[in-house]
């Protein structure tokens, strides 16, 4: 990540910059340690306004329907969707920005889908995480990636697609040729991460060729 400040970070990018696993990210925004945002266009949802009871206790109460525009809150169970289903999933859930405010999807069959591309933390919030949590940020000067020579292409998104080639390398799940995984893993980031980001499957095969054998495949790949 340069030293070029923006309103507005994408998880791979903080990934970057923390020196953290993106496992390291889900986790926290799953449970909402992290506040996640997402930027939605005229999205019908019902809208819930927070209110106390007379014993102080904080519950929804219906407020009508409205149209979503602007940056919402992604719920952290909704965030588990996108993490963890395969394919881009539903979203159904949002707050508004000071929490008051909780968005359903209207009608009930409405279709708000989701991909970890379009996920992303404000400047603020970034700032905010980095104290509480004691994270040490790494500045990268411009023209230096830290990437190792051997990982070519766009070097974020290589990162998280080698992420999980490790994992279905410990689980067992390795396709039986280098082409074949290759392929597999460009079809994960393109449901993960949207088309435009996918990496091509030659150039993932090349990042994984040095390390494809070890985990006991047969490497054949055009």
């Amino acid at each position: 990540m340069s030293g070029f400040e923006k309103d507005h970070y994408s998880l791979v990018e903080l990934a970057d910059r923390w020196r953290l696993p993106f496992k390291d990210i889900e986790y926290h925004a799953e449970r909402e340690h992290l506040e996640v945002q997402v930027w939605l266009g005229d999205v019908p949802v019902t809208r819930y306004v927070l209110k106390k009871t007379t014993d102080g206790e904080e519950i929804p109460v219906q407020e009508g329907i409205a149209n979503l525009t602007g940056y919402f809150v992604v719920a952290g169970k909704e965030l588990r969707k996108i993490f963890r289903v395969p394919g881009i999933p539903e979203i159904r859930q949002f707050h508004s920005l000071d929490r008051k405010e909780i968005y359903t999807l209207y009608p009930a069959q409405a279709s708000c889908q989701i991909n970890l591309s379009a996920l992303e933390v404000s400047r603020v919030e970034r700032d905010r995480f980095e104290s509480n949590k004691k994270v040490c940020p790494l500045i990268v000067p411009e023209n230096k990636t830290n990437i190792p020579s051997t990982s070519i292409g766009r070097p974020s998104v290589m990162k998280l697609v080698l992420q999980h080639f490790y994992e279905r390398a410990k689980q067992g799940r390795l396709e039986s040729t280098l082409k074949a995984e290759a392929v597999h893993l460009q079809s994960w980031a393109r449901d993960k991460l949207g088309t435009s980001h996918a990496p091509a499957a030659k150039t993932i095969a090349n990042n994984i060729r040095p390390i494809f054998k070890p985990h006991g495949a047969s490497e054949s790949c055009a």
